[in-house]
């Protein structure tokens, strides 16, 4: 990835999958923003809609269910929490849960993208440089480190305080350059440590898990997994596939 970028994007990468058919699984939340373009099929459908093969997917806050098609290949960026702003010129809260193709987004720029992509040799340098076309302005600094912060499991009082911020100009601030709310991003974030401290695991400890991150106790744990992902616990356990983020859809 080229210099430029790496303060706002965490990752651009090209994938590939050989599943022998069409399926349909629910992604858990991790409430940031992301790229894709489909490179096998013109198209991507999700609980969210039907869009083009190119498109941004907003940052989220609930789990959603997602189609994966045969033989999947894709180019995907991941932006940093607080740099996909710097990138689009729609609010990131207007793209809270929710899939848009690249040509609402960057015009004809992005309605070209995905052609410009499959022709391309070097596919990630094509997507590089259309990022770069549009890339305007910089990160907020006391956004990124806020962050960083509640990726530490910091309080969100405690975050104000050390940005010294009054809380509503916090608020504002973070839904501007992340999307959606410190409060919603922190209970995401902290979801995300969960499944990933249990990824593996057949019969997690609930009560212990509850309380080594923070909840009040094993039914606040529950309450927000079906708050977040729409199943409890349990429930994420029998039906994970495929890492801490994937589970079969009903």
């Amino acid at each position: 990835m080229r210099p430029q970028l790496v303060p706002f994007i965490k990752s651009i990468r090209f994938g590939t999958g050989n599943r022998p058919e069409t399926i349909r699984e629910c992604l858990l939340p991790n409430g940031s923003t992301s790229l894709w373009v489909i490179l096998n099929r013109d198209e991507f459908r999700s609980g969210r809609g039907t869009v083009p093969g190119g498109f941004v997917y907003g940052p989220d806050d609930h789990a959603s269910v997602i189609e994966i098609e045969s033989g999947r290949a894709h180019v995907s960026v991941e932006f940093r929490a607080a740099g996909a702003a710097a990138f689009l010129p729609v609010a990131l809260a207007e793209l809270r849960g929710g899939v848009v193709g690249l040509q609402d987004v960057w015009g004809s720029d992005g309605a070209q993208l995905r052609q410009r992509v499959l022709e391309a040799h070097d596919k990630m340098r094509v997507v590089e440089d259309m990022l770069l076309g549009h890339l305007t302005g910089q990160p907020d600094p006391a956004m990124c480190c806020a962050v960083d912060w509640i990726e530490t499991g910091a309080s969100l009082a405690s975050v104000t305080e050390r940005l010294g911020l009054l809380p509503r100009t916090f608020r504002r601030r973070f839904v501007s350059q992340v999307g959606i709310t410190p409060k919603r991003y922190a209970r995401v974030r902290r979801l995300q440590r969960v499944v990933h401290a249990i990824d593996g695991c057949a019969e997690p400890e609930w009560a212990l898990v509850a309380a080594q991150h923070g909840y009040c106790d094993q039914a606040h744990l529950i309450d927000e997994f079906r708050d977040l992902v729409g199943v409890t616990p349990a429930q994420y356990v029998a039906r994970r596939v495929d890492g801490p983020n994937h589970l079969r859809s009903d």
